[in-house]
């Protein structure tokens, strides 16, 4: 079967619904994931016994149970444990976010211990808070350095999103799956499926070597 391009603009609109439902959920997935993570990693780095080893336990768990085991949860059970009625679309965008901030919690924290020694100490010579000192003075820190893994992070929950196919969420690769049921050609919609995330993940890729090559001559 050969790839028919005629085939793909007939299919145009429903994969465009795809690509925009990804993008969509990649963008609130990782962003509340940042948030989230930055979060726990305040939590792990309070120097409280109970708040730091509840941050480590949820970072364990997320970075061991698989992705797609966490999506089902999410989906089967989370609505029940609520009493709520959660759509496919909220259910995979809960578990995505939970899923990112375990990885982001740790990237901060590398970031975090990558800092000079004496930050906490001299921002508080000035006097400020540890909430001013967090949000003035190491966010910004932390951020510049973690850039790099930050973005391999957001590639992450973007291949992540075709994870939400399994509960019927439709981005990009359940509406291919749907259109290849339909037509019984499997070839076309699933090769513009890799082609748009090349597409996304190879420019960001780029993004992050040059990221890390900056960070590595500012640290010379």
């Amino acid at each position: 079967m050969r790839l028919d391009l005629t085939f793909l603009a007939e299919t145009w609109p429903q994969l465009a619904q795809g690509v925009l439902a990804t993008l969509a959920i990649t963008a609130i997935s990782f962003l509340g994931a940042l948030v989230l993570g930055y979060g726990l990693t305040i939590l792990r780095l309070s120097g409280r016994t109970g708040l730091q080893r509840a941050g480590n336990l949820y970072v364990a768990l997320f970075r061991v149970i698989p992705e797609l085991g966490v999506i089902f949860w999410s989906y089967y059970c989370l609505p029940i444990l609520l009493g709520l009625a959660l759509s496919e679309y909220t259910c995979g965008i809960l578990a995505l976010m939970a899923i990112g901030a375990a990885y982001a919690s740790e990237i901060f924290r590398a970031g975090y211990n990558a800092l000079p020694r004496g930050q906490m100490d001299a921002a508080r010579a000035l006097g400020l808070g540890n909430w001013q000192t967090w949000r003035l003075v190491l966010a910004p820190q932390i951020l510049r350095r973690t850039m790099p893994a930050l973005i391999n992070c957001g590639i992450d929950t973007l291949k992540n999103s075709t994870l939400l196919a399994a509960i019927g969420a439709s981005e990009l690769a359940y509406q291919a799956y749907q259109i290849g049921n339909a037509t019984y050609n499997y070839l076309a919609p699933f090769t513009f499926v890799a082609i748009v995330f090349f597409l996304i993940i190879f420019p960001l890729s780029l993004l992050s070597r040059h990221r890390e090559a900056a960070l590595q001559r500012q640290s010379r």
